[in-house]
């Protein structure tokens, strides 16, 4: 029995050494036929997506049109005190929880918090808009239209004292960025810049708070 066991374990290894052999080869031809390319992937949002929520049985609340990317605890710790919500978990290796907020005034919105990095955040609001399609198409409804993304951010400077102290506000207007993923996204002279209604309303309520 002992012979037999150990012949059943080699089986299975040398099964999955052929599998992992016949899959790498697959590759490598899709890759030299030049079928593989920035512009075509072998993966999709959507497909994974589709994927956890038929894997892990999951009904989808109805998805509203905003939602809060949130790098603060603090953010989500405030929501969850003061609204109704629902959470599910979209993650595989790791969670990915979005929590779905009810308000008193209707104005629903989602909350997640991602893991830090730009490919991370740029796959996780890739999930999100997938999310958001595949909860349109199943409910009739438009999906996630704004993303609004609250955390930290850079600041570049050649100064050995930095001109910014803690708790300074700075109301920004044009970005630089410097990581790797916005490349695939945008051009590379392609200059992020603020709304400016949005700049002009948020102007108008540091005003009013006496904040210059």
């Amino acid at each position: 029995l002992k012979k037999i066991g150990n012949l059943s374990r080699s089986w299975r290894v040398c099964r999955r050494i052929t599998r992992e052999i016949i899959l790498k080869r697959v590759l490598f031809q899709v890759f030299m036929s030049g079928e593989l390319s920035q512009e075509r992937s072998l993966t999709s949002a959507s497909g994974y997506v589709n994927y956890i929520l038929q894997h892990k049985k999951i009904q989808l609340p109805i998805v509203p049109e905003t939602c809060v990317i949130a790098y603060s605890d603090s953010f989500l710790k405030l929501a969850k005190e003061r609204c109704d919500h629902r959470v599910i978990d979209i993650g595989s290796r790791k969670p990915t929880e979005v929590y779905f907020f009810r308000t008193d005034s209707g104005e629903n919105f989602c909350a997640v918090s991602p893991q830090y990095g730009d490919a991370m955040a740029v796959t996780t609001l890739e999930e999100l808009i997938a999310l958001g399609n595949i909860a349109g198409q199943q409910q009739g409804s438009r999906g996630f239209q704004n993303f609004l993304s609250l955390g930290t951010t850079g600041h570049p400077t050649n100064k050995e004292t930095p001109q910014l102290r803690v708790g300074d506000v700075l109301l920004v207007s044009r970005a630089l960025s410097y990581e790797g993923s916005s490349s695939h996204y945008a051009d590379a002279d392609y200059e992020p810049r603020a709304d400016k209604r949005l700049l002009a309303v948020l102007r108008g309520i540091l005003s009013r708070r006496s904040v210059s």
